[in-house]
C-alpha cells in the first residue's frame, strides 16, 4: 500500500515549469510594448529628429519588433510550436540587435580602432612573452624544471606588459563607465531578458511540452547556423538594396531633409528627343528643345540622327557602355575559347600556362591599370613602339586621350583581364564533353574544324552562356578599370563615362542620392533585359537540340 504510494505520488521537476513560460508571455507582451514606444517615437517624437537611414531603419526594426511580438503571444500561451519557433527566433535576434547597439553605445568600435593605433607601438613587448617561450622549450629539452617556471614567469609578465601598454585595462573602464547609463541599461536589460527567454524556449522540457518534432528542431538550428550570413545578407545587402529603392523617390543628398519626387528621377533619365537633322554638321541648335542638349549623333541608313536628352550625360554613358559590349565581350570570349582548346590538349606544360593565363583575373585591377597607363602612353608606350616595329610608319597614338581611342583602350584591358579565367571555365566545359563522340568523328573521316563546330560548339552551349552572360555583366558594371586608368575618370569627351561611373559622380560627387539611386535600378533594369534575353536564347536553343 504504501509502495503504491509513493510510486504514484508525482516527482518534483527539475526542468522549467509552468511558471517560467508564464514569464516567457509576459516577456513578449513587455516587448511588444517596448517596440510601440519605439515605433511611436520613430515616427512622432525624438526619432523624427535622426533623419536620413537611421530613421527608417528605427521605424522597420521596431515595426517588425512589435507585429513579431503580438504574433508570438497566442501560441505561446497556448503552448504551439509555432509559438516556440517564433519566440526563439525573436529572442535570438533581440540579443544581437541590442547587442549590436550596445557596442556602438558605449564606444567599442572605436575602442578596437584605438586599439589598432596603439598596437605598432606596444608590439614589442609581445618579444618577452616570446622569449619566454623560447626559454620553456629550452628548459624542457634539458630537463630543468625550475629553469622553465622563470620562462613562465617571463610569459606571464610580459603578456600582462603587453595589455597595459595597449591601454586594454583602461578601454575596459570606460566601457563599464558607459554601461551606467540609461540607455545602455536598457539595452542591457533586453539582453539579459531576450537569453533567458532564449534559454527557457530551448530546454528539452520546452521542446516536449510544446511538441516540437526533430524534423522542426533540425529546421530551428539549421536557420540559427545560417543566421550570420543569412543577417549579414540582410543588413549589408538586401535592407541597402530595398533602401536604395524607396530613395529614387526622393530628392534627398544624404544630409538634409529630402523631398519627394516621385516618379520624377526616372524621368529625368529617359525624356530624350530624336531629331533628323540635314546634315552630319548642322548645328543642333536648330532640333533642341528647351533644357534638352545633345547627347550624340549617328548615321542609319542615310539618315543623320541626333539624340537629346535632359540628361544627356546617362545617354552617353549608355551608349558607351553598349560600344563596349559589341568590342569587349567578344574579345573576351572568342579568344578564351581558342586558348582553351589548346589548354585542353596534351601538349606539356599546359598546367603551367593555365595557371599563367588566370593571374591577370587575381591581380590587382589598380596595379594593373598603372601599368597599362604606362603601355598606352603615346611617346613611350610599349604598344606604339610594337606597331612601329610590325608596321610600316611612325604611330604615337594617344590611346587614353583621344576621345575615338579611349573607350577601344579600356576594351584592350578587360579582355586581357577576363579571357583568361573565360579560358578556365571553357576548358572545364571541355573536359566534360565524352571523348567518344570525337573518337567516332574521326572514324566517320570528320575534319578538325568538323568536329569543333559539330561536337565542341553544341555541347559547350551551356559554358558558353554561362561566360557569355558573366562577362557581359561584369561589362556593364565597368567602373574600377576606369576609375583609375583615365584621368578624368569620363575620359575627353565623355568617351569613357559608364553608367555605374556615373552612378558613383551622381551619388559621392554632386551628393544627388536620390538620383543616383535611380541610376542604378535603371542599370538593374538594364542587365536584368540583357541576361533575360540569353536565358531564353538559351532554352531556345536547347529545345531546338532536343527535338
Amino acid at each position: 500500500m504504501k509502495l503504491e504510494q509513493a510510486t504514484s505520488s508525482p516527482s518534483v521537476p527539475d526542468q522549467p515549469t509552468g511558471h517560467r513560460y508564464r514569464f516567457v508571455v509576459i516577456w513578449h507582451a513587455a516587448l511588444a510594448v517596448f517596440f510601440a514606444v519605439a515605433f511611436i517615437g520613430a515616427i512622432t517624437g525624438p526619432g523624427a529628429e535622426l533623419g536620413g537611414p537611421f530613421r527608417h531603419i528605427l521605424v522597420g526594426l521596431s515595426a517588425f519588433g512589435l507585429i513579431a511580438n503580438i504574433f508570438v503571444i497566442a501560441p505561446l500561451h497556448r503552448h504551439r510550436d509555432m509559438g516556440r519557433t517564433v519566440s526563439i527566433m525573436v529572442n535570438y535576434l533581440t540579443i544581437v540587435v541590442s547587442g549590436a547597439v550596445l557596442l556602438s553605445r558605449v564606444g567599442v568600435f572605436e575602442g578596437l580602432d584605438e586599439l589598432a593605433t596603439r598596437f605598432e607601438g606596444a608590439i614589442y613587448w609581445l618579444l618577452v612573452p616570446f622569449v619566454g617561450w623560447l626559454w620553456m622549450l629550452f628548459s624542457d629539452r634539458i630537463g630543468q624544471p625550475d629553469l622553465r617556471r622563470f620562462g613562465t614567469w617571463l610569459v606571464r609578465g610580459g603578456a600582462v606588459v603587453f595589455v597595459f601598454a595597449m591601454g586594454i585595462i583602461d578601454g575596459v573602464i570606460a566601457i563599464a563607465g558607459e554601461l551606467v547609463d540609461g540607455g545602455a541599461l536598457v539595452l542591457v536589460a533586453l539582453i539579459a531578458g531576450a537569453a533567458y527567454a532564449l534559454r527557457v524556449m530551448w530546454g528539452a522540457r520546452a521542446r516536449s511540452d510544446y511538441g516540437t518534432t526533430s524534423w522542426r528542431q533540425e529546421q530551428i538550428e539549421g536557420l540559427l547556423f545560417l543566421s550570420p550570413n543569412v543577417l549579414g545578407f540582410l543588413f549589408f545587402f538586401a535592407g541597402p538594396l530595398v533602401f536604395s529603392l524607396f530613395i529614387s523617390f526622393w530628392d534627398w543628398d544624404a544630409l538634409g531633409d529630402k523631398t519627394f519626387v516621385g516618379f520624377d528621377n526616372y524621368f529625368d533619365l529617359f525624356r530624350v528627343d530624336i531629331a533628323f537633322m540635314d546634315s552630319s554638321t548642322a548645328p543642333a541648335s536648330e532640333a533642341l528643345k528647351t533644357n534638352y542638349a545633345e547627347a550624340f549623333r549617328f548615321n542609319l541608313f542615310g539618315q543623320n540622327i541626333m539624340i537629346s536628352a535632359i540628361d544627356r550625360a546617362f545617354w552617353q554613358s549608355l551608349r558607351n557602355i553598349v560600344i563596349f559590349l559589341v568590342v569587349a565581350v567578344p574579345a573576351s570570349v572568342i579568344p578564351g575559347l581558342v586558348v582553351a582548346n589548346l589548354l585542353n590538349s596534351k601538349l606539356p606544360g599546359m598546367k603551367f600556362f593555365r595557371a599563367v593565363l588566370f593571374i591577370p583575373s587575381i591581380a590587382g585591377v589598380i596595379g594593373i591599370s598603372l601599368i597599362w597607363r604606362q603601355l598606352f602612353n603615346a611617346s613611350v608606350g610599349w604598344l606604339n613602339y610594337l606597331l612601329t616595329i610590325f608596321l610600316p610608319g611612325d604611330y604615337e597614338i594617344r590611346w587614353l586621350t583621344d576621345q575615338s581611342t579611349a573607350l577601344f583602350a579600356i576594351a584592350i584591358v578587360f579582355a586581357w583581364m577576363t579571357f583568361g579565367f573565360n579560358s578556365v571555365l571553357f576548358v572545364a566545359g571541355l573536359q566534360g564533353i565524352p571523348n567518344g563522340l570525337y573518337e567516332a568523328a574521326r572514324l566517320d573521316g570528320a575534319s578538325g574544324w568538323q568536329q569543333f563546330r559539330y561536337i565542341t560548339l553544341p555541347m559547350l552551349k551551356p559554358t558558353t552562356f554561362f561566360v557569355v552572360a558573366i562577362t557581359t555583366i561584369n561589362s556593364i558594371q565597368m567602373f574600377e578599370i576606369v576609375f583609375v586608368l583615365m584621368t578624368p575618370p569620363e575620359g575627353p569627351g565623355n568617351s569613357t563615362l559608364t553608367p555605374v561611373l556615373y552612378l558613383y559622380q551622381q551619388g559621392f560627387q554632386n551628393f544627388s542620392q536620390g538620383y543616383a539611386s535611380a541610376v542604378s535600378w535603371v542599370l538593374f533594369g538594364f542587365i536584368f533585359c540583357i541576361t533575360l534575353v540569353q536565358f531564353r536564347r538559351n532554352r531556345n536553343n536547347g529545345s531546338e537540340a532536343m527535338a
